[in-house]
Order: C-alpha cells, then structure tokens, then sequence
C-alpha cells in the first residue's frame, strides 16, 4: 500500500479480503469507502482496523523487567520485609533471587509476587559463578555499598548485546566518596 503525491491510497497488492472472501483487483481506496473503516500502517504492513461494536474489557500489563532487577537488589537497602508485585518469571529474576540467598536473604517467590526478608543479610564477596549469570547483578553493588560502605563482587556478566561497561557507575560511588578498586575482575 502506498500514497501518492496528492494523497491518494493506492493498492499495490490488488486483492482485498473481507469476511474470508477475497475480491481481487478492487482498490484499497475503495474497500476503505466501502468499509467506512480506518488502517494503519506499520513497517511497511497494512493493518485494518475493523470495529464491529463496542469494545470493552481488560488487560493485564506484564511486569517490566528492567524494573524489577533494579527493585529487587534494592530491597537489602531496607530493614523490614519488602513485597514487589508483578514481577516477571524470567531467568534475571532467578539469578537474584541465588544472590540474595547467598548474602542470606529469605525470598518467597509466587507467580507475580517476590518477598524479601534482607533483615539478616551479611556482606560477602559475591562470587563471579553467581555474578556472571547476568548484568543487572551490579545492582548489588550500589546496595550494599548503600547498607554496609563495603562490596566486594565479580564483573556483572555479558549479554548477546554486546560490551556495556559499568565506569559510570564506578565514576559515580567515586563522586560519592567510594574508592573503588578492581583486581582482575574482582571489585572492591
């Protein structure tokens, strides 16, 4: 489907489906005057927007995953019981929820729901078989930086996105008052 310079829809595809018959060679300007109906235009494919009454109803929105990596380290920075809901079940998750049981966090896990309990958590250097699981673990290090003023913890791992280093953030707990010092991949 394209538009020309006046504007005019044109058909570069000549057939049209309507109600599972097609009718070949009838042009999209007049299938849309015929229909009275909108579309839309997304990378190049055209959708029809075919209202046959009112709508109503609801959705659930996921939870955001970014979102949620950031929250659950977080929660060690807190003294009382921490509940976040709509949490996606992904393998990020997973993976925080073995550090948070490596610094001795109780975690709860249901189907949306993740309950942290960071009252009884201890500082120790987390392991590069447990930070190199996934690259949100450097949210630990601002945590327990936050709680104890002392981290000691692996290089974050990768993604198939590439190299995305972590010197902002280290720029940032120097700024702070931090001295941040790397031996091999271990930083303190």
């Amino acid at each position: 489907v394209t538009r020309d310079e006046d504007g005019i829809i044109r058909n570069t595809t000549p057939i049209f489906k309507y109600k599972d018959d097609y009718y070949p060679n009838l042009s999209l300007k007049v299938a849309l005057d015929i229909l009275k109906k909108d579309y839309v235009n997304v990378f190049g494919y055209t959708y029809f927007v075919v209202a046959t009454g009112s709508m109503s109803g609801t959705i659930e929105v996921a939870g955001a995953k970014n979102s949620a990596v950031a929250l659950i380290p977080a929660a060690i920075l807190s003294s009382e019981v921490v509940e976040i809901d709509n949490v996606p079940n992904i393998s990020d998750i997973d993976a925080l929820e073995e550090i948070l049981k490596f610094l001795g966090a109780k975690i709860s896990r249901n189907e949306k729901k993740v309950i942290i309990d960071s009252s009884c958590i201890f500082n120790r250097e987390i392991p590069e078989k447990i930070s190199s699981k996934l690259r949100a673990s450097y949210y630990f290090m601002s945590a327990l930086l936050g709680r104890y003023k002392h981290v000691e913890m692996y290089f974050p791992g990768g993604c198939s996105i590439g190299a995305r280093p972590i010197n902002l953030h280290l720029k940032g707990f120097e700024a702070l008052g931090a001295k941040v010092e790397e031996k091999e991949n271990l930083f303190i």
